[in-house]
């Protein structure tokens, strides 16, 4: 049997790569950007997966990981795992404390993390801070429905500023997505 050559993880991104100091400087901007509307607003736009988000777009603006469809995608996906296993074990609205884990948030926590990697290995969603999404949503870290709104709200808006600003200094970053690889 003939298995097809493995990529490392040199090969997370096409033959392009950011600098060190623009991605430093693009994710911070970045960030300010969406805290500031956070601040404004006083609601979550910010949660923790954004960051590897901008690390990826910054950072590897032609991989898969950084295409905008698989990091929306992912984090929606992300976020409707994490609800629906909130759901699955009786935790919707139910804030949670994570000193004091019990059986039914660590059984939505794992319901959550399967289901998130399960949806986005076979929708071919290449982008691993979706499933970080997931656990935050399951954990109850942000515990409010209008709360997923504005994750969801964040992480677009995480994706919209990345494209602009990598396409504004004359970065290449697809608008969408990729174009698919000839051995796909």
């Amino acid at each position: 049997m003939h298995l097809p050559k493995r990529k490392n993880i040199a090969d997370i991104s096409s033959a392009y790569r950011s600098s060190p100091p623009y991605v430093v400087i693009a994710s911070t901007l970045t960030m300010a950007i969406i805290g500031a509307l956070a601040v404004w607003r006083s609601e979550p736009f910010i949660f923790p997966p954004l960051g590897p988000t901008m690390f990826l777009l910054f950072a590897f603006p032609l991989a898969q990981e950084a295409n905008p469809r698989n990091a929306i995608g992912a984090h929606v996906v992300g976020l409707l795992a994490g609800i629906i296993a909130l759901a699955v074990f009786g935790l919707v609205n139910v804030p949670t404390d994570t000193t004091d884990l019990d059986w039914n948030r660590l059984g939505a926590i794992l319901f959550g993390l399967a289901l998130a990697i399960a949806v986005l290995m076979g929708l071919r969603i290449l982008h691993i801070p979706g499933v970080a999404t997931a656990l935050v949503v399951a954990m109850g870290l942000l515990s409010e429905p209008v709360d997923w709104a504005f994750m969801f709200v964040g992480a677009v808006a995480v994706v919209v500023i990345a494209v602009a600003m990598n396409r504004l200094v004359g970065i290449p970053h697809p608008i969408w997505r990729n174009p698919p690889d000839p051995g796909d």
